[in-house]
This record gives C-alpha cells, structure tokens and sequence, in this order.
C-alpha cells in the first residue's frame, strides 16, 4: 500500500524521455569480442556460471527506436534473427508515454513487463519504489564491460548512471548504449564578425562583452533566447550555462550530504547575473514563453545569434536549416561556432540518459541483461543493427542511408546515434570501424560533439525519496516563479529567496531529512 501511495504521487512528475538531441562516441581501444560469427546465436554460457537464454522478452518503449510506421517489424524481425529469441515489443504513443509508464507501474507488481524504457527521473524514481532489478554485478562481469571497446567515457557513465535503491545505496538499475549527452553554445560567425569579435571568449566578463558588443553592432531587439529561464527536467541549467555557472537549482549531493542548491549563494549569484543581462536587453524578452522549436525557428531566422542547444547533430541540423532558408543577407554562407565552457562554467553537464531496465516481474533477469541487454554493445552485427536499423545498405565498402517510410526523409539512425555511443566495434568486424558514421554524422557534428566531450561531466546524481516525490512539483513551481520574477525585474534576489524560504522552506527541509536519513 505504501508503494501504491508513493506512485500515485510519482504520477504528478514530468518525465520527459527525449530532448531534441544526442550523445558521443567512445575509445580508440580495438580489443576484439568474442570469435563466435556475429549472425549464430549467442552461446548458452559465460565463464563464470551458466546463464539460461530467455525464450521470449517482452520490451516497452517509445519512439526513440524506429517508429512503427517506418517499418520496425523488419528491425523487430533482424534483432529476433541475430538474437536467437522471441521478442514482444509494446509501443505506446510517444506523445503519451510518459502517462503509459505511470499507469503501468501504478498497477504494480504482477503487470510489469521484462525489459521498459525509462526516462532519467522514472529510472531514478522507480527504482527507489524497488520495480527494478539491480544490475550492478550483471555489469561488472559483462562482456562489453571487460572487452577494452567500451570507452572511459562510458564507463565512467555507467558509473554515473547508479541511482539509489530501496536499500538507500547506488546500484546500478538502467543499461544505456549512448550517453545522455548535453548542450553547447552555438554562435554565428556572422554575429562575430558584425561585433569585431575575433577570439572567442574565456570568461565571463569576456561573453557578457561579447554579447553586448553583438546587440550593439546588430541592433537586434536580443542576442540570447533559449526554450525557458529553466529547463523542465535534469540538469535544468544546460541552456543558459553561462549564466548558472557552478548554480544547480535542486536537491544534489555535496560532500557526502544532500543539500538543497536553490538556497546556496552561488544560485542566488545566477539570479542576479540573470536579472542584469535582462535589463541590458540581452536576453529574449519572451524568454519564458519559448519553446525549443520557437528557439530554433528564431535562430534560423536571425532574431539572435547564441544559442545553446544539444551538441553534436544539431549543429548541423541549425547550419543546414539556416543555408536552406536563406532567411537573411548571410544565411547561405552562414557558420557556427561551438564554444568551449568558459572558466566560470568548467565544464559542461551531461544528462544520465533513457534507461533500458530490467523490472522485478522478470523471470530470468539475468539472461534477460545477457543476451538482449549487453548485446547492444557487442560491436558486432546486433550493435550496428540498433544504431542503423535496416535503413541503410553497405556493399562492403560504399555505405548508404536510406530513406524513411513515413516520410521520404533520409534515415539517420535507429536508436544508438553513432555519436554518442559508448563502445568501439570488435577489431575484426569491418576494421572495428563504425561504417555509417561519417555519412550520418557529418564532420560539421562531430566537430560540435568533440568540443562537448573535451569538456563534459556528469549531471549531479538523481535520488527519489517518498517525501521528494510528495513536495517536488509544488516547490518547482515556487522555484520557477522566483526566477521568473526575479530575473523579469519584478522582485529582488534577496526577495525572491525569502518569497521561496516562506513558500518552501518547510518542504525543503523534510525532503533534505529524508535524503540525508
């Protein structure tokens, strides 16, 4: 009954399954996986115990793998071939997913499906109720993990993905092929060259003279718009990174104690950097209203020339929509530059990805992460089909995406996108290169998504209590207002911090009790 009642609260949640961007590759390591011919079946043991191969897995998830109406059952059918096992996958609206995944963990036990896709906050969530099997071990003594392909980059992910568990300890609960990936700041060259900005910035007196030196030389109403103040989901300050700096405006660990970062100076210090480049009329007056896609149609448009978005793809999705729409005087010849982190920043925040879990209803949890799980990361034939589906055609050196049933539109991955993924090819398949990846990743990408990874750690680490999940929509709402009416002029920092401390003080307090318990 207490799970019952703690999900009935976990349903007022956001859970958010994509934002509109991607992730990274992995090491130069070449250490080859295991000899078997890629299209046999897996094989029925592992050197340390026997492990019984599921007959047949059932899977929910959304749209991040290939949608239904651009002919998945033929990915169905190949990953049934390669696998060697029956499986039945469900796949809920992607619009409604979130309010699917609600319902089928409010049934509870007994209606669970093997393997279900999760979004960062229900992974964390969920796997505090005690629904997920934990996959720690499962992990450390899999194939992948010790095959040397996985990068240091993804292991340290994996690392990072652990959440805690009924227990009040980490485990690790989700298995992700691709990191979460974040944003970079993109700025026009065009912007650059109408302000005489030569070198990029470093600091944050250098950006804040960058950008008033652009407003000026342009004349435009804002240099800066981004789809809110804050972002809806973690890390919720990846698109305005120069301005939150070292903020992060929720509950997070630090120095082995949970604290609550909407209170600390430093978030009070980005209100106030906020507020003042506000009034300079630097950023987008209808900032709080934007959307992502208002932002990117914006941007396209030349309303403003900073824009932090996802890195890697992205970069060339904007520079190709920008050339396409010739919009203005320089659209055709238009560039963006990615910039690294300014020294106040340090690094940029990449998010924990959508985790595939393992619920408590399965059987066979064990061969269920053995042979389904880990064999995304086989760097062989059934990690390529997952990164390009059967969309694509390959004559053994000309490789080829093709186009999309439901739109005509050239393919560009099925669900691991070739940048971001964790882990190398086996030395002995196709050279141990990814064949596709330049011709889906341009090098405009994967310049974009260099720069992120030089310079990217992992978001602050995600833990759910009963009491967080009972006060964190009502006091993300006070949070939100606060900034809003902070940064819009309408209240003072030290007012805006009193307005949270007599709306949510209290709250605050007793989720901090019980994370610190």
């Amino acid at each position: 009954m207490k799970k019952l009642v703690s999900l009935l609260l976990v349903l007022t949640l956001v859970f958010s399954m994509t934002a509109c961007g991607n992730k990274n590759t992995g090491s130069d390591a070449t250490t080859a996986a295991p000899s078997a011919d890629a299209t046999t079946a897996a094989p029925e043991t592992t050197t340390e115990k026997q492990i019984e191969k599921p007959a047949k897995i059932t899977i929910t998830c959304d749209g991040t793998v290939v949608k239904e109406d651009d002919n998945a059952q033929a990915f169905y059918d190949k990953l049934e071939e390669l696998l060697g096992i029956d499986l039945e996958f469900d796949r809920p609206d992607h619009s409604g997913y979130k309010d699917f995944i609600g319902t089928l963990f409010g049934a509870g036990q007994g209606d669970l499906p093997d393997v279900v896709l999760l979004s960062a906050d229900a992974y964390a969530t969920y796997a505090s109720l005690g629904y997920l099997w934990d996959m720690t071990d499962a992990w450390e003594n899999s194939e992948p993990k010790n095959s040397g392909r996985v990068s240091q980059l993804g292991l340290d992910l994996f690392e990072g993905s652990k959440v805690v568990g009924p227990d009040g300890e980490y485990h690790l609960y989700g298995f992700s092929a691709v990191q979460g990936n974040g944003c970079v700041t993109y700025i026009k060259q065009s912007w650059l060259d109408a302000a005489g900005v030569t070198t990029l910035p470093t600091t944050y007196a250098e950006y804040y003279d960058m950008l008033k030196k652009m407003k000026e030389a342009t004349k435009a109403e804002y240099v800066i718009s981004a789809a809110g103040l804050i972002g809806g989901e973690a890390p919720y300050i990846n698109y305005l990174p120069e301005f939150y700096q070292d903020a992060y405006p929720e509950f997070y660990e630090k120095d082995g104690v949970w604290v609550d970062g909407f209170k600390e100076d430093a978030m009070k210090a980005a209100l106030q950097r906020l507020a003042d480049a506000y009034a300079d009329g630097l950023i987008d007056p209808e900032i709080i209203n934007r959307s992502t896609k208002d932002c990117r149609t914006l941007y396209e448009e030349d309303k403003f020339g900073v824009f932090t978005y996802w890195a890697g793809k992205w970069c060339n999705t904007l520079t190709q929509n920008i050339h396409k729409g010739e919009k203005y005087a320089n659209a055709k010849t238009e560039s963006l530059v990615s910039l690294p982190p300014i020294a106040e920043v340090g690094t940029y925040l990449n998010r924990i990805a959508p985790q595939w879990c393992i619920t408590v209803d399965c059987e066979n949890p064990e061969g269920v992460f053995e042979y389904y799980l880990s064999k995304m990361l086989d760097g062989r034939d059934v990690q390529l089909l997952w990164e390009y589906g059967t969309h694509y055609t390959y004559d053994g050196s000309k490789f080829e995406l093709t186009a999309l049933e439901s739109t005509g539109n050239t393919a560009s991955y099925n669900h691991i996108d070739g940048l971001l993924k964790l882990g190398e090819y086996a030395s002995d398949f196709n050279g141990g290169k990814d064949i596709g990846l330049d011709v889906a990743s341009p090098k405009i990408a994967q310049d974009a998504q260099a720069v992120f990874n030089a310079a990217s750690k992992m978001a602050p680490s995600i833990k759910k209590t009963e009491t967080m999940n009972e006060y964190s929509a009502t006091i993300w709402t006070v949070r939100k207002s606060v900034i809003a009416d902070v940064v819009m002029g309408k209240m003072t920092v030290e007012e805006g911090m009193a307005k949270y401390e007599t709306e949510c003080g209290s709250m605050s307090e007793e989720i901090l009790d019980s994370l610190n318990k």
